[in-house]
């Protein structure tokens, strides 16, 4: 289940304009997605890569590059139960952008289609260095 209150409190309240039944589907589709993440990291701790973005005129730069090596060698990081550190989960609909994250190390580790969507959704994940 979608952690909502955790949520809100960060500002998914902006979505209550949507109306009851957009905010049903952000719902199921936040659900699914947090059944994968959970399945993917075996119940551990994980990062969460919710958005990754650089200006296209900044592109092809390595800024994007630098922002995951980042997140992925956070030395303040705390260890998860088995002593290991905390892999990084993401999602992307994006063929290229999937292509950019394996070749940053990730690995595409579900992928699912969407109930009532042709939206096809990749998981992908990489551990801590």
């Amino acid at each position: 289940e979608y952690p909502w209150p955790a949520a809100l409190r960060c500002g998914a309240w902006r979505l209550l304009p949507l109306g009851v039944r957009s905010l049903r589907r952000i719902d199921r589709l936040a659900t699914i997605d947090a059944r994968h993440h959970q399945q993917i990291t075996a119940g551990r701790p994980f990062w969460y890569l919710n958005l990754l973005a650089v200006a296209p005129e900044c592109q092809g730069r390595g800024y994007g590059r630098q922002l995951v090596t980042t997140l992925q060698s956070r030395p303040d990081q705390p260890p998860a139960k088995s002593g290991d550190m905390w892999p990084v989960v993401l999602e992307t609909q994006s063929e290229r952008t999937k292509a950019w994250f394996e070749g940053m190390g990730f690995e595409t580790a579900a992928q699912c289609r969407y109930p009532e969507s042709k939206i096809r959704s990749y998981y992908l994940v990489a551990e801590s260095q």
